[in-house]
């Protein structure tokens, strides 16, 4: 009995969380909000809220989470009201691990609609932030940021010299060699005159020529349009996008067995089907007229709602635990093939 008091006090501290944080010391810096606050591990996450500290001050909000979520990778938070708060420390510790730290701060976290920009100040606002950074990852990417926008501007300096001196070599060009251009343009538009003249007497030789035939191509041309046509009106015309009939058949326990809770017979791609027996669902089977079938899971109070939904192209006999007597709906899409609509 001893032991195993032991153990579930070992697995209760192991999945306990501590999540603390700091309110800044500006202006307007502390808020009555209480936040929603994801914590990330290694082996999973879990979600609850805090109590903000006053301005100035530290808070820690003690968690209990289902199982021990491992090592801390990030915390998000999300925003229970428009009176923003000015977070500048966040550390937390999981089980019996240490306190881990986070970056990247000081940062507003304030509901939507927002307050004007210059209320904010320097640090960034948004009704949800999360951190995954430690302090020195931080100030490492922030030196590199600046670091590379050194070298872009000192690139376009760069090119800008560059620019000045290709223009200040251009203007060198001589005034003779502005003449001598000149006179061989003249010369080449004298010329251009000439060959256009002679040009525009075969033209109209050419054109007499052309007209004549013209007129013989313009009744051969209409002749073989009224037998195009014809012939084409008798071709047989075919689409790609006729429907098969899907059937999905829905039974309340595994392979196929029990009663079926569900049945219908789709022509066309239907969204939302929510079928009456939908809630005892442990197994589906579907026709070969099925391209897939999307089980949307019914997990409304979840976060990451949708995460659990699955899609399937062939039948399934044995529902995942997450979708088992929890389906909100489900998504019928038909299979298309090739077949004949017009001139069969």
């Amino acid at each position: 009995m001893a032991e195993e008091k032991a153990e579930k006090a070992a697995a209760k501290a192991a999945a306990t969380i501590l999540v603390s944080v700091t309110t800044a010391t500006e202006a307007n810096a502390e808020s009555s909000q209480k936040p929603k606050v994801t914590i990330t591990g290694t082996k999973g996450h879990f979600t609850g809220t805090i109590t903000t500290a006053g301005k100035g001050k530290s808070k820690t909000t003690t968690m209990h989470a289902p199982y021990d979520i491992g090592t801390v990778t990030s915390v998000k938070f999300v925003a229970s009201s428009t009176d923003g708060w000015l977070i500048s420390n966040v550390k937390v510790k999981s089980g019996l691990l240490p306190f881990k730290d986070f970056g990247c701060l000081p940062v507003w976290l304030d509901g939507k609609p927002y307050d004007k920009s210059s209320s904010y100040g320097s640090p960034p606002h948004s009704n949800t932030q999360t951190l995954s950074m430690s302090a020195a990852d931080c100030k490492a990417a922030a030196a590199k940021k600046a670091e590379k926008a050194e070298k872009a501007e000192k690139a376009a300096v760069k090119v800008a010299e560059k620019a000045e001196k290709a223009a200040e070599e251009k203007a060198k060009a001589t005034k003779k060699e502005k003449d001598e251009k000149k006179a061989e343009k003249a010369k080449l538009a004298e010329e251009k005159a000439e060959k256009a003249e002679e040009k525009a007497e075969k033209a109209r030789m050419k054109a007499e020529d052309a007209a004549a035939k013209a007129a013989a191509k313009a009744a051969a041309k209409a002749a073989a349009e009224r037998n195009t046509k014809e012939v084409a009106s008798k071709v047989p015309v075919y689409s790609n996008s006729c429907k098969k009939t899907c059937t999905v058949s829905l039974y309340n326990d595994n392979n196929y067995s029990g009663s079926r809770v569900g049945h219908k017979s789709f022509h066309s791609n239907t969204n939302g089907w929510k079928p009456s027996g939908r809630t005892k669902v442990h197994s589906v089977k579907l026709s070969s007229g099925c391209e897939k079938v999307k089980i949307r899971d019914d997990d409304d109070g979840q976060w990451d709602k949708g995460s659990q939904d699955k899609t399937y192209r062939s039948s399934v006999n044995d529902l995942p635990y997450d979708l088992q007597k929890d389906v909100e709906a489900f998504d019928i899409t038909v299979k298309t093939y090739r077949c004949c609509v017009e001139n069969c």
